[in-house]
């Protein structure tokens, strides 16, 4: 995504805190914000249907 590695640790747990997601870092989510935001709302989702 063009940003450091302190501002993704930054990111991944302010989506862990706010979300309740969690995102491991070898994920393809943090290779661009379409992705990330795609996983994001597909976990929710899953989570949501009790899958």
């Amino acid at each position: 995504m063009g940003v450091s590695s302190l501002a993704i640790v930054r990111l991944v747990d302010a989506i862990d805190m706010e979300y309740d997601v969690a995102v491991d870092f070898t994920q393809q989510a943090l290779e661009n914000l379409d992705n990330l935001t795609d996983f994001i709302a597909t976990e929710r989702l899953r989570r949501r249907g009790g899958s």
